[in-house]
């Protein structure tokens, strides 16, 4: 199915956010689908997801990894991902606890040999490389962004003092 087809059937444009791993054509393309799906009365889960995009006809299908040995690779990758991002550190000082994120994900600098690239990296370093700190403050402010449009997408009243400070205040 052509994009202007897709953009016929919902009237509705879609476009991939920053990091997405997909471009904005196959944002559009995405979108018509779980809205067909929600036409369809068929609910909206990855698995779902995933099932509608099975037959290699399917437009969607080349999103996928459908190599079993590569995906299963990719989803250990994951796992991974989700075991490190999720590793504290604890600091016990008078009978109370502090919980710090142990590792943080940065783009390493550029070595003799070595191209940059992203690797975790331990806080105690991170907070000694102006860089690191840089890459994380500048990824914070992101968040920060994106967190204050959802409120106020959403029209969370709660947090009208957030939006306004990430209005005043973003780079």
């Amino acid at each position: 199915m052509k994009s202007s087809q897709l953009d016929a059937i919902v009237g509705r444009r879609y476009k991939a956010a920053p990091g997405a791993g997909y471009n904005d054509t196959q944002a559009q393309a995405i979108g018509c689908e779980l809205e067909m799906m929600a036409e369809e009365g068929v609910s909206i889960t990855p698995p779902a997801f995933v099932e509608r995009a099975r037959p290699e006809a399917h437009h969607l299908h080349p999103l996928y990894e459908w190599d079993n040995d590569q995906a299963a690779e990719l989803y250990r990758q994951g796992q991974a991902r989700n075991i490190i991002n999720h590793l504290v550190i604890v600091h016990v000082a008078q009978e109370s606890e502090q919980h710090e994120k142990a590792l943080y994900s940065v783009v390493v600098h550029e070595e003799e040999e070595r191209p940059a690239r992203r690797e975790y990296i331990h806080v105690r370093e991170v907070k000694e490389d102006e860089a690191y700190l840089a890459q994380l403050e500048a990824q914070a402010w992101s968040e920060l962004r994106t967190f204050a449009a959802r409120c106020e997408s959403l029209g969370f009243k709660a947090f009208a003092p957030v939006v306004r400070f990430v209005a005043q205040h973003s780079k």
